[in-house]
């Protein structure tokens, strides 16, 4: 097992928060956060607008987005979102950890696939619904990626405790 590759969920939407200040805001209007690395395809474009039409403020942040944000404001935005849609693997880990509904989206840069990690998550989490999805679900069930999610945060802890351990013993040798 790959301890690094889950490290974005060794932390609860709570603890993220409480680390770094963001507020958690009960908001009634409907919101969906927009979060590109590339251009939106065709099938993108439809999600969104039928978010759009289902009276959802559409909030869009990232790199082709004249809001410029810093990763406090990604973390206040995903957070607070009633919606994400997304071709982004931080998007997507966010959106999952945070329990927020979202659409994942491919992205392709020239020939090369880049949602491999979307995938391998989305598959681990029981969310595969959610990728390159036809219409919006709001009712996404969290119960089996909430799951996933309590294991591999035991497992870091035991492999980091391991090692902890191996240290300590080493000190006391030399």
């Amino acid at each position: 097992m790959d301890h690094n590759r889950y490290r974005r969920f060794r932390i609860s939407k709570k603890d993220w928060c409480s680390s770094f200040d963001i507020q958690i805001k009960d908001c009634t209007q409907k919101k969906a956060v927009i979060y590109f690395l590339d251009q939106t395809g065709p099938d993108a474009q439809k999600f969104i607008n039928q978010l759009a039409n289902d009276g959802y403020k559409l909030i869009y942040i990232g790199p082709n987005s004249e809001q410029k944000i810093g990763p406090i404001e990604f973390l206040q935005e995903i957070s607070t979102a009633s919606y994400v849609v997304t071709d982004s693997f931080h998007g997507t880990a966010f959106s999952i950890n945070f329990n927020v509904p979202f659409a994942s989206f491919s992205r392709q840069y020239k020939t090369k696939d880049q949602s491999t990690r979307i995938v391998s998550l989305l598959e681990k989490t029981h969310l595969l619904s959610c990728y390159n999805p036809n219409h919006v679900d709001k009712k996404i069930n969290f119960d089996l990626a909430n799951k996933f999610l309590t294991n591999e945060k035991n497992k870091a802890k035991t492999y980091l405790s391991h090692c902890f351990k191996e240290i300590l013993e080493d000190a006391k040798r030399r």
